[in-house]
């Protein structure tokens, strides 16, 4: 059996084709990565414009927020923020504890009691405020529009995770309170 020449060879073809693959793999990431970054660059403006360094800008730091006020300040700017979901959505938790701790919220906890412990604590408050937003429709799927079921979708996660910061707030002062009345 004769040695295969170099034209009989397919690596020389598979090298190719591996290049080529490589290439737009490493031109896909470079436009990925600039992408990502346009958009992170967009939402830290946006969240710098708003709310400033540390939250300096806030609106509660000049006005009195009551608790319901601070959760609908935090759905509607989370609602309004430019960046990938993911990045707003995790800033509920941020834009609520700096709102929460910015006055006193004992007299609510105490209201509220008990009610934190539910998994169904702002379930009401939430959906009349969808209600609101979006009209009576019994669910986000019912929406005419797409782009009307993504945003319902989005407010509702917004919106919960907005009274789990309310929760995990009196929760973390109902903890303290023992601690302080020794």
């Amino acid at each position: 059996m004769p040695a295969p020449t170099s034209q009989d060879d397919p690596r020389p073809e598979t090298r190719k084709i591996l290049a080529i693959i490589g290439g737009i793999v490493l031109l896909l990431t470079v436009v990925f990565s600039i992408t990502i970054v346009g958009h992170h660059r967009t939402y830290r403006e946006y969240r710098t414009s708003t709310l400033g360094q540390e939250d300096a800008r806030a609106p509660w730091n000049t006005e009195t927020f009551e608790v319901d006020e601070c959760a609908a300040f935090a759905i509607d700017w989370t609602m309004q923020c430019p960046g990938i979901a993911p990045w707003c959505q995790a800033e509920v938790p941020v834009v609520m504890e700096s709102c929460l701790a910015s006055r006193d919220r004992g007299a609510y906890c105490d209201e509220v009691g008990d009610k934190i412990l539910s998994t169904r604590f702002g379930y009401d408050a939430c959906k009349s405020a969808r209600v609101e937003r979006f009209g009576a429709h019994e669910s986000c799927q019912d929406r005419e529009v797409e782009a009307d079921r993504y945003a319902c979708r989005h407010f509702k996660k917004y919106c919960a995770g907005a009274y789990r910061s309310i929760a995990s707030h009196c929760l973390a002062r109902s903890r303290e309170r023992p601690a302080q009345l020794e």
